[in-house]
């Protein structure tokens, strides 16, 4: 596993298709994000669109034994969602960032670095966290050389 060093940038907003899952116990949350990201591409190429962006996850609180997140990807605004899938707009501004090297199963060890970081530079961590998934997953990707940028949506702290 390699990481990258924590960065404050700032984030442009971006316009999403995503889906939704409120509630979800953790063992879920992986057939989750499959079931949810093979509805999202379907509607996309029905409509003959690639995403914009990678794919991503927006979690809305920090994962524990449920979680609510919304997957999925940037998109030109020219989208027109049929349920289960909606549009969302993605939030600009100051965010503390890292990117992840390796395999999922080791996202926790960053996500808990950027934390320690975040708080060693006196931020406020309200916002939200975005993982996006800059190597495209599938069954010939060695797990060691996927990328996965880590955001938390910051505020400096008054």
């Amino acid at each position: 596993m390699t990481e990258h060093a924590p960065a404050l940038v700032t984030v442009d907003p971006r316009h999403a298709a995503v889906v939704s899952g409120l509630g979800l116990p953790a063992e879920e949350v992986r057939s989750f994000f499959d079931s949810a990201f093979r509805t999202l591409h379907r509607q996309l190429e029905s409509q003959h669109l690639t995403p914009a962006g990678p794919a991503f996850a927006w979690f809305l609180g920090p994962p524990g034994d449920t979680t609510d997140v919304q997957v999925g990807h940037e998109i030109d605004l020219s989208f027109v969602p049929t349920a289960p899938v909606d549009t969302l707009q993605l939030p600009g501004g100051q965010a503390a960032q890292l990117v992840h090297e390796g395999s999922y199963d080791d996202l926790g060890r960053s996500w808990q670095r950027l934390v320690d970081w975040v708080r060693s530079q006196g931020l406020d961590s309200g916002g939200g966290l975005l993982e996006e998934y800059l190597t495209e997953p599938g069954p010939d990707v060695d797990p060691d050389t996927v990328r996965t940028r880590l955001s938390w949506f910051v505020t400096r702290q008054e």
